[in-house]
């Protein structure tokens, strides 16, 4: 799909850069700067539709991913039917190759330059139902409360374990309350979360399949539905092994480097380890999983090696269910083999 123009936008809190290209043109059309609020951004939007007399279809966006300060531009999405790329900051930085300079300007110049020429291979942006996106916000303060419990945690038990003098009483006493606050807060979310799927038919099914497979508990179950937007973000069992950073890749260049294969750490965290957690519960009871477990490391693999294959069978054991909609049952189980 050709449009007539396209726009490479570099964010920051307070403003964005914009750059506008014709594909018949080697220099930018329009360049400059707008506050980051959805009133600013949608007015400059349509004095664009009105001085080249055209839809706003046919305008083609490229952004940099930057997380919540990208919130004002995607809520325009919709209201305006744009055409909307994110793409990955790495992406994006390896695609401009050396710079001598660095600018708000020129990112903006080089994403439009980008978008010009990539635009063919485009996931263009969806906004997410409401429940995905109360989920996704509840989780990221889930994940920032987990963090801070277990920095108090370990803090107290240093403090306990080496000392010069005795632990001060009245300190241990606050790190104490302020670990059980936390888990007060933390079961507060978990409730939340739970009510918000509960409330949603479709919603509901998901949670109670999800249940049925052996290693997903109600604590991880709460992490998995919220980062993968209820297997809706992450729609298949591969997406989410790669983004669970569970994939293994090759390094190899000529004769001389060639390292056996590795995972990558670029990866959600939370993910990985609401999986890993449920599959440590797996291999210490009898399952099929257990029996994986047991069979590779008989085979002199590792633990890494085959608790990693534990969590990918984990993965598409529950994203067959799903497919299906079914709960989990071992026919499901050896379907698999």
């Amino acid at each position: 799909m050709d449009f007539a123009y396209y726009v490479g936008w570099d964010v920051s809190k307070a403003s964005l850069n914009f750059c506008i290209r014709d594909p018949q043109q080697s220099e930018p059309v329009q360049e400059g700067q707008v506050a980051n609020t959805p009133t600013a951004i949608g007015k400059l939007l349509r004095q664009w539709s009105k001085r080249w007399e055209t839809d706003l279809a046919a305008f083609a966006h490229c952004v940099e991913n930057t997380g919540r300060y990208t919130y004002p531009l995607l809520g325009l999405v919709e209201p305006l039917g744009l055409h909307l790329w994110m793409e990955d900051p790495l992406q994006l930085k390896r695609s401009m190759g050396r710079q001598k300079r660095k600018t708000d300007a020129v990112d903006a110049r080089n994403i439009a330059e980008y978008c010009r020429w990539k635009h063919e291979r485009a996931t263009w942006y969806t906004p997410p139902s409401a429940l995905s996106l109360h989920l996704r916000e509840l989780s990221h303060s889930r994940t920032k409360l987990v963090r801070m419990r277990q920095s108090l945690h370990t803090s107290h038990r240093a403090k306990e374990a080496f000392a010069l003098v005795p632990p001060n009483a009245v300190g241990q006493r606050l790190n104490c309350q302020l670990i059980e606050a936390i888990d007060q807060q933390l079961a507060a979310l978990d409730l939340e979360i739970l009510r918000l799927i509960e409330a949603d038919e479709r919603a509901r099914r998901k949670l109670e399949i999800a249940r049925s497979v052996p290693g997903i508990g109600p604590k991880n179950v709460v992490v998995i539905l919220a980062i993968t937007g209820l297997f809706e973000r992450i729609a298949s069992a591969r997406a989410c092994a790669a983004y669970a950073g569970l994939v293994p890749y090759e390094f190899q260049s000529g004769t001389s480097i060639h390292r056996r294969s590795r995972v990558s750490r670029a990866v959600s965290k939370p993910l990985k380890t609401a999986l890993h957690q449920g599959a440590q519960f797996l291999i210490m009871r009898p399952s099929p999983f257990k029996e994986l477990y047991d069979r590779l490391r008989a085979k002199g693999r590792t633990y890494r090696q085959a608790i990693n294959a534990v969590r990918n069978k984990m993965i598409r054991v529950l994203y067959t269910c799903l497919k299906k909609d079914v709960t989990y049952d071992k026919k499901v189980h050896a379907g698999l083999a």
